[in-house]
């Protein structure tokens, strides 16, 4: 004769497991505590003490030459078109060169970042730093090097070089050169500002080092496998900054293109007046 099955919480059996769990959960509370106060405290250290990433992104097409020019073999229409075939592997490729990377840092500075000093961390400010540093004039040194600037005022201001002790104060004026790691450096003011305790990093690399850590932060891939477009991303520590290197890139990485196709037509017309 077949038994009525009895539901979960009518067995004897089950309502003594579910007991003997809540009575081993209770009896081990401080344990469950620690463990989450311990999880909660690692949360907000590293939310704290990190500093935040970013990531910006921008596609770009990449052009065919016009129809009936890319499956021509004649050499005149070579010469006059440059480039005959797009190969969209070649051109990630050079958008992220070594070479592209630094022809684009030393055209527009991004060698040199500015912060300002905060109680936990530094925080990248970009272009809202009041003043410029120049180096002059701007030689490619092989050793890096970081300033912090302190009680600045319409005149100057006392920047040091080093860490804790090792730290020297200097006083320096806005637009008067000093010699700092055998570079003759200005630091331009670029508009009127108030005095004030705020202390600002500003940290100076050669194009070949900053290129370096620049390409570790860049990722190239094809944006759709059914067009010719390029997908570049950046992970930076401020936006603007971030936006401003990959339209760099890509305003260099056109140049680089025409550079390139004028230079395969003059060698072509070289060799068609040679033969002629």
């Amino acid at each position: 004769m077949l038994q009525k099955e009895h539901g979960f919480f009518d067995d004897e059996s089950n309502r003594k497991t579910v007991k003997e769990r809540l009575t081993a959960f209770v009896a081990n509370w401080p344990i469950f505590l620690v463990s989450f106060l311990v999880c909660l405290g690692t949360a907000i250290f590293y939310l704290r003490y990190t500093v935040p990433k970013y990531m910006v992104s921008t596609a770009f097409l990449v052009k065919e030459l016009q129809e009936g020019t890319s499956n021509s073999k004649d050499i005149i229409e070579q010469a006059l078109n440059g480039k005959t075939d797009v190969n969209l592997s070649n051109e990630m490729m050079l958008v992220g060169s070594r070479n592209l990377m630094e022809r684009t840092i030393a055209k527009n500075g991004f060698n040199t970042s500015y912060s300002i000093k905060g109680r936990i961390h530094s925080i990248e400010i970009y272009k809202e730093a009041p003043f410029n540093l120049i180096a002059k004039p701007a030689t490619d040194s092989e050793e890096p090097y970081i300033i912090t600037i302190k009680k600045i005022d319409a005149k100057g201001g006392v920047f040091s070089t080093g860490l804790g002790s090792e730290a020297k104060p200097f006083p320096f004026l806005w637009g008067k050169p000093f010699v700092l790691n055998g570079q003759n450096v200005e630091l331009q003011l670029k508009h009127p500002i108030k005095a004030g305790d705020a202390e600002y990093v500003v940290c100076w690399q050669p194009v070949n080092i900053a290129a370096a850590n620049l390409l570790k932060n860049l990722s190239v891939r094809v944006y759709d496998t059914k067009t010719n477009a390029i997908l570049i991303s950046l992970t930076t520590e401020n936006v603007e900054k971030g936006k401003d290197v990959l339209n760099a890139l890509f305003k260099e990485f056109n140049l680089m293109d025409i550079e390139e196709r004028n230079k395969f037509s003059e060698n072509t017309v070289r060799f068609i007046d040679e033969r002629l």
